[in-house]
């Protein structure tokens, strides 16, 4: 068995080692075989470069070179091996590697072979001499073998992708020009097909349990690579998702005691193992569910929006694709982040499945790589989010340059410009273009004055179709009146739809306020605080209360909320001032009255109860300032509900902690 002379081996900190021929498996790429060996003949720079992608055969292809011409050998050479020496003991060795690679054939050969026999010298990953001895741009590791590759003191094969190529070699053209290019691109699909079968067909001699697998099978591996797998090249995805196909299978084979085969949901698993789900783990119904009961007051966009999910589940789409690109617009506050929020729980399991942009933070020309990179990043090892291009109208046109192209081929390049796949993702943009057009919608359908706004009635639809248009040149005309910030017909045309979010009924907005108030009390109730709501009221009652209005089934406090809370900036704020009224005023008081209890060493297991302050203007006519307060009843008195009315009707926070 050929060796290195142990000698000048010792000297490369054995870096260098004799490299194994193929066995001849090689499918494809004869076309390159030939160049390779054109290259090495040259009789003044028989020097070559295999440029291509990572897993797309540059090694194979010197093996099966090999293979077909044995009485070559090839000398591989591990950069990081001999760099292992420190950087200027490692550059001095590669100033004198070609001629010491002279010396191991000389050694390696007797006289009378040296006519037939040839030793090339195979270094892979070639860039990365490149930071060895790096100084102004010019790498010291690069320049010692350079002189070498000039005078054609011995054949070279030298590898690496087209990225590092560019990066880090095309930097030095001296160094560049030494090497004839010979570029690999991945193989057709049909050649793919045919490595699968052939590398079955080894296992299978080698006596290695190998599953059942037909053909329809091998080719849905390679479509479902293609259309996921996007950072790597074929044949080497296709093959590495067969291998673990066959491994699954084996492992069952060996618990089950059965025979196998490897079936579409083996696939499945394969793929969700790297992060990808092939198939949603949840229905369509469950998606619609989902959205149905976190949006309210939106029933045109919850019918376009399940219209949208029921195509994405039932009928064939284009899997190199985001899932659903949806384009919400409609004034602040009415639901479109919300909506966002709902489809990353219901399509990934959580709401924090979600990766916001906001236009603003992009709003340069040079943005557009950082927009890119972000994503990108984000996509490494976690695909399956949605991905949020909030206020979209604030975002640089480069910057929705880059978007579309993201949208068509569902890929986006990280920072270190590696290509990951969004195929995986639901990509939502939105704006609040167009506020105007939507107030005047609901004006024409009387929405403060509907019961139950949810419903999707034909007048609405009619309405939206007369006025979509005006939206859509809304927003790729007009813009904000004083501001450029239309946003690109064809950048709106790469969503699936337009999906219109209404300004809030006031019913509505009193629906959302209860949600918010009852999540709030079940945070509580996590910390072991018992809150409670007033008790519902009946159409009837609110007749009472507060005449010719919408509410039923209804609390006073949401109603406080709707009406004096939201309705001060709903044109502004909208439904975010809930969530900022529960903030700056809810949650103080009742951390309050908790504080004081427990500074007191009382008890805090009774109930607490959430009511307005009297001012409510369904309450009072004094325009005084419309609040919540929070009552503490200790557990000793939870049932004695004149009691309780006494309480939170007639005494204040301060006086009753007192009494408490």
């Amino acid at each position: 068995m050929l060796q290195v002379p142990e000698t000048i081996n010792k000297r490369y900190n054995h870096a260098l080692s004799v490299m194994q021929k193929g066995k001849g498996t090689l499918v494809g790429n004869q076309e390159k075989l030939g160049m390779l060996t054109d290259a090495l003949l040259r009789l003044e720079t028989p020097s070559a470069i295999l440029l291509g992608e990572q897993g797309v055969g540059k090694t194979a292809l010197v093996e099966q070179w090999l293979c077909e011409h044995q009485n070559w050998i090839c000398i591989s050479l591990n950069i990081e091996v001999l760099g292992a020496l420190g950087t200027d003991l490692m550059v001095a060795r590669i100033s004198t590697l070609l001629s010491d690679m002279q010396n191991i054939r000389n050694a390696m050969f007797k006289d009378k072979d040296k006519p037939q026999k040839k030793m090339f010298l195979f270094i892979d990953e070639i860039h990365k001499l490149y930071r060895y001895g790096l100084s102004k741009g010019s790498s010291a590791a690069m320049n010692a073998l350079k002189e070498g590759l000039a005078r054609g003191k011995f054949p070279v094969i030298a590898a690496t992708t087209d990225y590092e190529y560019r990066k880090m070699v095309t930097d030095d053209p001296a160094f560049d020009r030494r090497f004839s290019k010979i570029v690999m691109q991945p193989p057709t699909n049909d050649v793919v097909l045919l490595i699968l079968k052939k590398r079955i067909i080894e296992w299978t001699k080698a006596e290695k349990y190998v599953p059942r697998i037909n053909e329809k099978i091998l080719k849905e591996i390679i479509d479902l690579t293609n259309a996921y797998i996007r950072d790597q090249v074929n044949p080497a995805k296709s093959l590495a998702i067969l291998e673990g196909a066959v491994a699954h299978e084996t492992r069952i084979h060996l618990e089950k005691q059965k025979d196998t085969a490897i079936t579409h949901d083996t696939l499945a698993y394969v793929f969700h193992s790297q992060g990808y789900n092939i198939d949603s783990p949840v229905t369509a119904k469950t998606i619609k569910q989902e959205i149905e009961k976190r949006i309210k007051g939106q029933p045109l966009a919850i019918r376009y929006i399940s219209d949208n999910i029921n195509s994405t589940f039932y009928t064939k789409r284009d899997r190199r694709k985001p899932m659903m690109t949806l384009f919400l617009v409609g004034s602040t506050g009415v639901g479109k982040t919300e909506t966002a929020k709902a489809f990353a729980k219901a399509f990934f399991g959580t709401d924090n499945a979600l990766l916001t942009l906001n236009g603003g933070d992009y709003s340069k020309a040079s943005d557009a790589a950082l927009a890119q990179h972000f994503i990108g990043d984000q996509m490494a090892v976690n695909k399956q989010k949605v991905i949020l291009l909030d206020e979209i109208e604030k975002s640089n046109r480069q910057v929705l340059f880059g978007y579309m192209r993201m949208i068509d081929e569902g890929i986006v390049r990280d920072s270190n410009g590696i290509e990951r796949s969004i195929n995986n993702t639901i990509i939502i943009a939105t704006s609040n273009l167009a506020g105007d057009i939507f107030q005047q919608l609901k004006e024409n359908m009387q929405l403060d004055t509907q019961k139950n706004p949810d419903i999707l009635t034909d007048k609405l639809l009619e309405l939206w179709w007369q006025r979509e248009a005006d939206v859509r040149d809304s927003l790729t005309s007009s813009g904000d009146i004083g501001i450029n910030n239309q946003i690109k017909p064809e950048f709106l045309e790469r969503f699936q739809l337009l999906i219109p979010y209404l300004p809030l009924a006031k019913v509505t907005k009193a629906e959302i306020a209860r949600m918010k108030l009852e999540q709030f009390i079940q945070e509580e109730s996590e910390l072991g605080y018992r809150f409670l709501l007033p008790e519902r009221l009946t159409a009837q009652d609110w007749q009472t209360i507060l005449p010719k209005s919408p509410y039923e089934n209804i609390d006073r406090v949401s109603v406080m909320i709707a009406e004096d809370v939201v309705n001060t900036n709903a044109s502004t704020t909208g439904a975010r001032a809930i969530n900022r009224f529960i903030d700056n005023s809810l949650k103080p008081k009742a951390a309050q009255v908790i504080a004081d209890l427990k500074e007191k060493g009382q008890p805090t297991n009774g109930n607490f109860y959430i009511c307005t302050n009297g001012n409510a203007t369904f309450e009072s006519n004094s325009r005084m300032r419309s609040d919540v307060k929070v009552m503490y009843v200790p557990v000793t008195k939870i049932n004695d509900r004149q009691y309780i009315q006494q309480i939170l009707t007639k005494i204040s926070d301060k006086e009753y902690v007192q009494q408490a």
